[in-house]
């Protein structure tokens, strides 16, 4: 395992990207180059690979893999763990390309990489619903075990090698959405623990992001935390709602008494149902429900291909 001048182990950085906002990505590079020995970047054919090249090209330390195809984040993230594998790295940062971490993220991860943690994951800012200013008047404990697998996500996880490789890494057949959540359930499996570290966080953009106005509304006069989670929907494409769909049912196929109360038929068909009502109103409705039933009708042979 490499290891720094203060006998600290080195940690690589990978970063998937994908038609990423230049502009984005340049300050999630920028938050990371002084807390990661290495960058990666795995790019999946993006239009503006030229953008990603000249960009990566004005840092030190930043070596960008091109995709001749969109092989999908979980087979990036295989080559993110591959490279580390390959380099010696015994933990990598996993990163999505519309992320920025705190300025302390590993910092704060350092005291926590123990042999028996599989991944060290921040407190999530996502989409605006909660300010900084808000996060940091939060009392919260310093670390907090996940429990549920849905509460640790791809970005910014800090992951031990090791422990990725007793899993098999990631499951390339999910293609997007739910690879974190199948990750941390295999993980779990194996007696892994999953910790998040409450005094790092992670500003992260899912989907466009529509305010919501009137649950914007209800938590200003209730104060309630669920009128905000709701009050920013994620707009994801057709695409993306296929694989939400798919994905989520073939988890609770594969782990029916693993997968957690967030990712249950239930929970996942409210969900559905809050994007079909929040969703911009040029949004085909007949498109969305037609992408969200064939996934759901899609799973059963993702599971067969599974077995």
């Amino acid at each position: 395992m490499k290891k720094n001048n203060s006998g600290e182990p080195e940690i690589l950085a990978g970063i998937v990207t994908c038609n990423p906002e230049i502009t984005l990505l340049s300050k999630n590079i920028r938050a990371l180059e002084d807390q990661v020995s290495e960058i990666i970047i795995i790019d999946n054919d993006s239009e503006n690979r030229d953008q990603i090249i000249a960009l990566a090209n004005s840092f030190d330390s930043i070596h960008v893999l091109l995709n001749q195809t969109n092989k999908g984040l979980a087979s990036a993230l295989n080559q993110v763990f591959q490279y580390a594998v390959d380099n010696e790295y015994g933990w990598y940062l996993s990163m999505d390309q519309d992320s920025v971490v705190s300025h302390n993220l590993i910092e704060n991860y350092r005291p926590y990489m123990k042999e028996n943690i599989g991944i060290l994951c921040p407190f999530l800012l996502n989409n605006n619903k909660i300010s900084l200013e808000e996060y940091k008047s939060l009392e919260l404990p310093d670390i907090e075990k996940i429990r549920e697998p849905i509460d640790c996500i791809t970005s910014a996880s800090l992951n031990q090698t090791n422990a990725i490789e007793t899993v098999g890494g990631y499951n390339e057949r999910l293609f997007i959405d739910c690879i974190d959540v199948d990750l941390n359930i295999r993980l779990m499996q194996k007696g892994f623990s999953i910790y998040r570290v409450n005094d790092s966080y992670l500003l992260q953009q899912m989907g466009e992001g529509k305010q919501v106005e009137i649950f914007r509304f209800l938590y200003q006069i209730t104060g309630k935390s669920i009128f905000q989670k709701l009050s920013v929907s994620p707009v994801y494409s057709d695409l993306r709602l296929y694989y939400i769909a798919r994905n989520s049912a073939y988890i609770n196929q594969k782990y029916p008494n693993l997968a957690g109360k967030r990712m249950s038929n239930l929970w996942m068909t409210a969900q559905f149902v809050y994007y079909f009502l929040t969703f911009p109103k040029n949004r085909s409705r007949k498109k969305m429900w037609n992408s969200w039933k064939k996934g759901r009708s899609d799973a059963a042979a993702l599971m067969e291909r599974s077995q």
